[in-house]
């Protein structure tokens, strides 16, 4: 008896995946397929602002021209460093703005190793593209403007424009996908505010800093000086507006781990 429901237990169990498998190629198929001309009602698209207290000079010379040291700063990168001709994606889709300062970035953080290409650049308009692989490999692309605009009064807006193009079931789970992002990149924006302002990182870089030590972890910052103010992480609010920045190009990555 219990061995008749033990397989009883297996069969319908079978039968629960197998209709969860149906279900969601079913979903996935009927859902839009994205392409450039329909990227904008169905891929993922969205623009964050911060307004910093630095000359945008300054803060642009952080974002542009230290490109490669975005872990000096930034809470969520544990490491980043400049990326060689050789370790650029072999495809159309990454190729590598002409007056570029370097080719791209690796950064080590959460979502493991991304290479980030800088496709677009320019001095002139504070302003550069780069385009991410090492995502998952349903994320078909991954892009951010980042530019730094002129306010007046010595300060500066940054702002991001984020494209993503998820596929297969992410397509399903796109606005929690979105959300994770967005909730990133504001972090991202207030380290930049706190370590434009005041020259020092924040307490909340310190504190990885902190953890990082206590393991041995080795990092590639080592020009890090984690000189913390006496202030409290800064609470100003991240501007979140929708944007429909134009769309690059779609591609899907190869998942592979590559040291570099």
């Amino acid at each position: 008896m219990r061995s008749h429901q033990t397989t009883a237990s297996a069969t319908a169990t079978y039968r629960q995946a197998i209709a969860f498998a149906l279900c969601t190629l079913f979903l996935t198929g009927c859902l839009p397929r994205i392409t450039r001309d329909n990227y904008h009602k169905h891929g993922i698209s969205f623009r964050l602002e911060q307004e910093i207290n630095a000359s945008p000079d300054k803060v642009w010379d952080i974002l542009g021209h230290q490109y490669a040291d975005i872990c000096q700063f930034v809470g969520l990168v544990d490491s980043s460093w400049a990326m060689t001709e050789d370790e650029i994606p072999d495809s159309p889709d990454f190729a590598v703005a002409p007056n570029a300062p370097i080719p791209g970035r690796w950064t080590d953080n959460e979502l493991g190793k991304l290479r980030e290409v800088l496709i677009d650049y320019s001095d002139q308009d504070r302003s550069f593209l780069f385009a991410a692989k090492g995502l998952p490999s349903r994320i078909y692309w991954a892009s951010d403007r980042v530019t730094v605009h002129d306010v007046g009064g010595g300060k500066s807006m940054v702002s991001l424009e984020v494209n993503m193009v998820p596929g297969g079931i992410l397509k399903l789970v796109s606005w929690r996908i979105k959300g994770k992002f967005k909730s990133g990149l504001k972090t991202f924006l207030k380290d930049l505010k706190h370590y434009a302002e005041t020259d020092t990182i924040s307490p909340r870089k310190a504190k990885k800093i902190a953890k990082a030590k206590k393991k041995n972890k080795k990092w590639r910052c080592p020009a890090i000086v984690p000189r913390v103010e006496e202030t409290p992480l800064d609470s100003s609010p991240v501007s979140d507006e929708s944007a429909q920045p134009p769309f690059v190009s779609a591609v899907t990555p190869q998942s592979e781990e590559r040291n570099p």
